[in-house]
C-alpha cells in the first residue's frame, strides 16, 4: 500500500507511542506486515528524523519515543526552576515565571495538551491560561502542579 507522507507519518508517530519499538528494522516489520506499508531505510531514517522520534532508554531498554518525551524529565526540572508561582480565580490561570522565561513555559504546556485548557498568553514573567470552563480552574491548578511542579493539590 502506498501512502502520502503525511499518513506514513501519522501511522509511525503512532506506533512510536503505541508500543515499544527498538530498532528500524523492528518499525519497518511492523509497518510491512501490520500496515502492508513498504518504506526504504533511508526514508523511515528521515522520517524519524522530521518527527522528533528519538532512541532513549527505557527499563526494556533503548527504545523510540518523540524527542518531547525523552526530554520530559529534563523539561520537567528546567520548569521547576523557571517557575516561581501558580494562582488563580474564578476565570483564568496564571503562572508567574522568571523573567523573559513565560514563552518557553507557555510553548511547553500547550504541547502537553491539556483539554481543560482552551489556550494561554504568555508575556515575559507571566502565562495566563484561559480555561475551557471556570469550572476546570482547580483541576487546571492541580494538573499544573502535578505535571510541573511534582506537587499535589491539597
Amino acid at each position: 500500500m502506498t501512502l502520502s507522507k503525511q499518513q506514513r507519518h501519522f501511522v509511525i508517530k503512532e506506533l512510536i507511542q503505541s508500543r515499544s519499538i527498538g530498532s528500524q528494522e523492528e518499525l519497518a516489520h511492523v509497518l510491512v506486515d501490520e500496515h502492508r506499508v513498504h518504506v526504504a531505510q533511508a526514508t523511515l531514517s528521515r522520517d524519524l528524523s522530521e518527527l522528533g522520534i528519538v532512541k532513549a532508554p527505557t527499563e526494556d531498554g533503548f527504545r523510540y519515543v518523540l524527542q518531547e518525551v525523552a526530554l520530559a524529565p529534563l523539561m520537567k526540572q528546567l520548569l521547576r526552576i523557571e517557575i516561581t508561582g501558580i494562582s488563580s480565580n474564578e476565570s483564568t490561570v496564571v503562572v508567574r515565571t522568571l523573567r523573559g522565561r513565560a514563552p518557553g513555559v507557555s510553548e511547553y504546556l500547550d504541547r502537553l495538551g491539556n483539554p481543560d485548557i482552551l489556550g494561554s498568553l504568555a508575556g515575559d514573567d507571566t502565562v495566563l491560561f484561559i480555561p475551557s470552563s471556570h469550572t476546570r480552574i482547580e483541576a487546571i491548578v492541580a494538573w499544573l502542579r502535578q505535571q510541573i511542579m511534582g506537587e499535589t493539590l491539597g
